[in-house]
């Protein structure tokens, strides 16, 4: 059993279900899959396909037709057009179908991105490219990102009250400088960039929305979970600062080679990966955690932050971890994030205030990048501003409309 693969253990995983071939097709375009009952056979799919512009891609399991729509479909309008059989079907299900399939049929959409516009962003969603506002799709999602990150703390979340501390916030910016309140911080703000603003907390105990609630517009790298003004928590068990990360990092290795394994398919696979792939497979768990104490063994002596040359510490003197929520206690960062493993010649140490920034912000997802987009929108005050006045005017004059209705329904 210790001479076992680690990759042997994650493929025979994958092997409980069938991937079809289907979501290939489909990478990047988020489209929407159908399933329908049909027993008109393959000629029967081949004249819905014609028939039907959008559909980009179809195949034929028996009597199962399977859809895949370029944008998403009102499902009444399907199960009109198709019948009541109609489902929309998932990866999941999608993976319990065959992979040969009786017959397939696709078509290309020409997608362009169009050109930039001023005061405009372009955003790829829902396999189409679309325009918004930029001030407006900015503080839209920051506003939707306030209500979710409350929900998620268990903290009540009223929108008019959200938006009029957000108000206040953006008010009490003076130019474009970051308020973080860091030392020697030079950082300015943006709209959208690599310093983009983001809402900080004041009280981590309320909400956005809460009336004592007093918000702080930051460079979104120096608002994080753990920043370099954090209290520290005395930890009930202390523990080794050294097999803490050996842990960490080797669940870190395992989870990014399972993705990779599971969710890229061998042909998408660069020459790179697929070298990483091999040592990952031909080396043992306890090997990874021999190799990576060795590695944190030679790197705990530095106390200096490899970004902010800050102090850093890997413990006390005996090397145990007696704080939680500690912005100084060292942490290994990956010089070259493409390279899942941490060895000496790809590893540093930072502080944790300085890794949650990158870690945060710097690695994200977008389902297509834009390249008319300028690097950055810069912070134009008045605009943020007018903006959420303007939304907090739509608001009371939906109160009062309503209240209106109500007075004119009861006589009150």
């Amino acid at each position: 059993m210790t001479k076992a693969k680690n990759g042997a253990a994650i493929a025979k995983k994958r092997k409980g279900g069938v991937t079809a071939v289907a979501p290939r097709h489909l990478a990047g375009f988020n489209a929407q899959v159908v399933l329908i009952e049909h027993d008109g056979g393959v000629a029967a799919a081949e004249a819905l396909f014609n028939a039907d512009k959008r559909i980009q891609w179809l195949g034929v399991s028996g009597t199962q037709f399977v859809f895949a729509f370029r944008r998403p479909q009102r499902m009444k309008a399907v199960k009109n057009r198709y019948g009541a059989s109609a489902k929309n079907i998932g990866r999941t299900q999608l993976a319990t179908l065959q992979t040969k399939w009786a017959k397939e049929y696709s078509r290309k959409f020409l997608i362009v991105e169009p050109p930039s516009r001023d005061g405009f962003i372009n955003i790829f969603k829902q396999g189409i490219w679309h325009q918004f506002e930029v001030v407006k799709y900015t503080i839209c999602n920051m506003l939707s990102d306030m209500k979710r990150n409350s929900k998620q703390r268990g903290h009540e979340f009223n929108f008019e009250v959200a938006v009029t501390n957000l108000l206040d916030a953006f008010r009490r910016c003076d130019g474009d400088d970051c308020n973080c309140g860091r030392p020697h911080c030079t950082a300015k703000m943006v709209l959208r960039g690599a310093d983009a603003v983001s809402p900080d907390r004041g009280k981590n105990d309320k909400g956005y929305s809460d009336a004592s609630q007093v918000i702080t517009i930051t460079s979104k790298h120096h608002n994080t979970v753990i920043k370099p003004d954090a209290v520290r928590i005395p930890r009930l068990l202390p523990v080794r600062w050294l097999k803490q990360l050996v842990n960490s990092t080797l669940q870190s290795t395992f989870r990014r080679m399972k993705t990779l394994i599971t969710n890229k398919p061998e042909e998408a696979r660069s020459s790179a990966e697929r070298d990483q792939i091999v040592r990952f497979e031909s080396t043992t768990r306890q090997q990874w955690r021999a190799n990576y104490a060795s590695v944190m063994e030679q790197l705990m002596h530095i106390t200096t932050c490899a970004n902010c040359n800050g102090d850093m510490h890997t413990g006390d003197e005996r090397g145990m971890l007696l704080y939680t929520n500690d912005p100084k206690q060292a942490s290994p960062d990956r010089l070259e994030n493409s390279n899942p493993f941490y060895d000496v010649d790809n590893v540093r140490l930072v502080c944790q205030a300085c890794q949650y920034a990158e870690r945060d912000y710097s690695r994200t997802y977008v389902e297509r990048r834009s390249m008319n987009n300028p690097a950055e929108y810069p912070l134009e005050l008045p605009k943020v501003i007018a903006y959420l006045e303007g939304v907090l005017k739509k608001l009371e004059a939906k109160e009062r409309e309503a209240h209106s209705t109500i007075t004119a329904i009861t006589g009150a």
